[in-house]
């Protein structure tokens, strides 16, 4: 499922100009800021975190999990 998703959003950036490596590169970005807000506020992070954090596609759910990083406890809370 996953993977529709990234082509759907692939295809939406596409269909508004925007290029694809492009596109990959501003969520690449996304995900690097994330992890750096969690160790920055929890340590390092374990795998399981950042797997699940580069397996994720969908940009607004990273920028949710960003928003969520000022109101959690601990690294397990977080939703994504």
């Amino acid at each position: 499922m996953s993977e529709a998703i990234a082509e759907t959003w692939e295809q939406e950036l596409v269909a508004r100009g925007v290029a694809l490596g492009e596109a990959r590169g501003e969520l690449r970005a996304r995900r690097e800021d994330l992890r750096a807000l969690l160790e920055e506020r929890f340590g390092p992070l374990s795998e399981a975190l950042a797997e699940r954090i580069e397996a994720t596609d969908d940009m607004e759910r990273l920028r949710e999990a960003m928003r969520q990083v000022i109101r959690i406890q601990s690294p397990e809370e977080l939703e994504l």
